[in-house]
């Protein structure tokens, strides 16, 4: 299997650039959107400079598979302190820990295990529409199939942050990182 040949690179690429030079060596085209940098001292993935404010953007957005750092986790919370749980259904936020989970998250090419979560998602997906969201969230089934997909797969942020906001434990205020970058 190609991969790009990340250590002789390291600081001349970002995420975008790796998920798109590892889909042109291995012909596997990239699906989504990928937010995220390659920290140059460690080759680790982090979170790019006005991370919220890119956030903020894709809201208005149309959708779809969104793959972000695992650093990034704690600040798509904040989203439910401004009512804005439905952000997690217009995009399937999903966090990768390592640059090979960032390429195999956002690859068109998905296993059958990746395959069958997001195919979970999706049915539930399709039977909110025309549903009040809080209504829905808190039916006790949507949160027993919203709790198999975290089970299977602890990277999926949407599911995770959906069951919160159908929980009585949603925040109420922003974190002070949320807040610093809306100030």
């Amino acid at each position: 299997k190609s991969a790009y040949p990340f250590s002789r690179n390291r600081g001349a690429i970002s995420g975008h650039a790796f998920v798109l030079a590892n889909a042109a060596l291995t012909g596997v085209a990239p699906v989504g959107i990928v937010i995220g940098e390659i920290d140059r001292s460690s080759g680790n993935l982090k979170l790019p400079a006005h991370f919220w404010r890119a956030l903020m953007v894709l809201a208005e957005g149309s959708g779809g598979r969104l793959i972000i750092p695992a650093s990034a986790e704690p600040m798509f919370i904040n989203l439910l302190a401004l009512e804005k749980p439905d952000f997690f259904f217009k995009y399937e936020v999903l966090i990768a820990s390592s640059l090979e989970e960032f390429v195999t998250l956002a690859s068109k090419e998905s296993s059958a295990q990746h395959e069958e979560v997001y195919n979970k998602f999706k049915l539930i997906k399709e039977k909110s529409a025309g549903s009040a969201l809080g209504a829905y969230l808190t039916n006790k089934f949507v949160r027993e199939r919203l709790q198999e997909i975290v089970a299977q797969a602890p990277y999926h942020v949407s599911a995770k942050t959906l069951l919160i906001y159908g929980s009585a434990s949603r925040p109420r205020y922003l974190t002070r990182e949320a807040l610093a970058a809306e100030i």
